[in-house]
């Protein structure tokens, strides 16, 4: 059997009250095998991730720390009340299934499905690490004026595919810290967040290139107040992928985003960004940024960054860059005139390059990982 039929006939039979299988599977194979997909999946063709699909999951591939705490309340999909499984469908059947064809293949596979639901403040970062090949769906319910630290890591060497769903209520505010970076890895991966009125979202991505490595990150910023902050760094070493698309949506009046992206791309290597601003009507006041720099640090690294800004109203704030370039020749002459070797200029000034976007908890080992490969 062909691709992709294979696939969806498998999972056409899965057992998910919480997303309607067959919607879904029909879904699946309109989007997949139509021309649309491959403008979305322009860089990364899709069809590989889907075949990775081929063969069912075995066994859990997350780790969670930080459940037991206060405040915090875990159920598993399988295991839902019936409450929960309105609220946990309502998120993910909002997923828009032609632009996110790999939630739907995600949600459909795990074995790893969990409803979060977080309320006061936790003392200790809620952890979510992808530790094995596999697939996983989680979503988090943060309750008005909650205050969350998530710390999500993939460690997982194989093929993984992985969704987190966020719902931060009025007022709440979540601190949010990622890391990827293993260089072997192949890797799709969807973060959704959906804010409401005065709530605030931190994010703090670090990835590196994998074998194939896709990032899709969609923030709604639903209520008047919301908004959103993202900072990230990325290398991109000999033989490794990476596509990053951001997207955030201003749907209310008097939100805020600010997008800070820094990349290297080093050896025969892609890199790629696509950071979409989009003002929807009636957004007023809406104040946006988006910049994405980049350094090419080998001939044979290739960059690709696209900043978009859609703007649908008037009385808004927004503003966008995207760079690609190389060491600056007069730095390197300086440092060098000063005894440092030209290999120790170069990593200083990359290491510098890099730190501007890299702070929170896992700064230590980010740093280490990223300008430990350009020594």
């Amino acid at each position: 059997m062909s691709y992709p039929e294979s696939v969806l006939e498998r999972l056409a039979k899965a057992d998910t009250p919480w997303l309607n299988a067959g919607d879904s599977v029909t879904r699946l194979g309109v989007t997949l095998a139509g021309t649309g997909i491959r403008e979305i999946w322009k860089y990364t063709p899709i069809k590989s991730f889907v075949e990775a699909f081929a063969d069912p999951q075995n066994g859990s591939s997350l780790v969670t720390a930080g459940l037991e705490q206060p405040g915090i309340q875990a159920s598993d999909f399988a295991e839902l009340s019936d409450t929960d499984l309105l609220l946990v469908r309502e998120c993910l059947e909002s997923l828009d299934g032609t632009c996110y064809p790999m939630a739907d293949l995600t949600v459909l596979d795990t074995a790893d499905g969990r409803l979060l639901k977080v309320a006061g403040e936790p003392a200790e970062p809620l952890v979510l690490e992808t530790v094995q090949a596999g697939r996983h769906a989680t979503v988090i319910d943060v309750a008005a004026g909650a205050r969350l630290t998530l710390v999500e890591d993939s460690s997982a060497a194989d093929f993984n595919s992985q969704l987190v769903f966020l719902r931060l209520g009025p007022g709440a505010h979540v601190q949010h810290t990622r890391t990827a970076l293993m260089s072997s890895a192949m890797q799709w991966s969807l973060l959704m967040a959906e804010l409401d009125g005065d709530s605030a979202y931190t994010l703090q991505q670090y990835q590196t290139g994998g074998r194939k490595r896709r990032t899709d990150c969609h923030i709604k910023l639903n209520g008047r107040g919301a908004s959103a902050e993202l900072t990230g760094a990325y290398l991109t070493e000999d033989g490794c992928h990476l596509d990053q698309q951001v997207i955030i949506e201003h749907r209310a009046p008097e939100t805020t985003s600010r997008q800070k992206f820094h990349g290297i791309g080093t050896g025969k290597s892609r890199a790629v960004f696509n950071g979409r601003i989009h003002i929807h009507h009636g957004a007023s006041a809406s104040d946006a940024l988006l910049t994405n720099r980049n350094l090419s640090l080998n001939p044979g690294a290739e960059i690709d960054t696209k900043p978009e800004l859609e703007i649908y109203t008037d009385d808004v704030r927004c503003a966008h860059g995207a760079t690609v370039g190389q060491l600056s020749e007069e730095s390197l002459f300086y440092l060098r005139s000063r005894g440092i070797t030209e290999t120790a200029a170069r990593a200083l000034l990359c290491r510098g390059f890099l730190r501007e976007c890299i702070a929170g908890p896992s700064t230590d080992t980010v740093t280490a990982r990223l300008t430990g490969a350009l020594q």
